[in-house]
């Protein structure tokens, strides 16, 4: 089974601070065996174990998630064929 690059090898883009109101979180996710982009991951947020945020990868693989400041947050990616 292919590994999701979501943690190990995942490229992150950027995380800044948008006047204080909210982190801004971009990345790209690529297949580690092929390095081809991953459309259609599910990208979730989580803060004290509630989901906060979803999203998906578009076809080149990026994504966008924006959070409020204040809280600590779990990023999770999920494809169907994927282990994570």
């Amino acid at each position: 089974m292919k590994a999701l690059i979501s943690i190990l090898c995942f490229t992150l883009l950027s995380l800044t601070l948008v006047y204080g109101q909210e982190v801004v979180y971009e990345g790209k996710l690529s297949d580690n065996d092929s390095g081809n982009s991953l459309s259609g991951v599910q990208v979730k947020a989580f803060a004290n174990g509630s989901e906060t945020y979803s999203t998906s990868t578009g076809r080149r693989g990026e994504y966008v998630v924006k959070l409020p400041v204040g809280k600590v947050y779990t990023i999770k990616y999920m494809k169907n064929g994927y282990v994570t």
